[in-house]
């Protein structure tokens, strides 16, 4: 059987606002992790447009944390 690869991740504060760079500094995953597992349809709809960045809730970004850690893809950590 194939070894699995699971991804660490940390919560977001839910009080901040966070565009996918300031993500990756608190989640502790890349962008591209965050764009490809975690930004969904759900979430994209719920971004706040500034200027030409979109920022993210934290408080969203959990919601969607607590989704993917059904899945055996990512582990969290303190």
């Amino acid at each position: 059987m194939a070894e699995m690869r699971v991804i660490q991740i940390q919560y977001a504060n839910p009080d901040k606002l966070y565009n996918k760079k300031s993500l990756e500094q608190d989640l502790k995953i890349s962008v591209r992790t965050f764009e490809r597992y975690l930004l969904n349809d759900e979430l994209e709809k719920k971004a706040i447009p500034v200027g030409k960045l979109k920022v993210y809730s934290g408080a969203d970004v959990n919601k969607r944390i607590d989704e993917v850690l059904e899945e055996d893809k990512f582990v969290l950590v303190e």
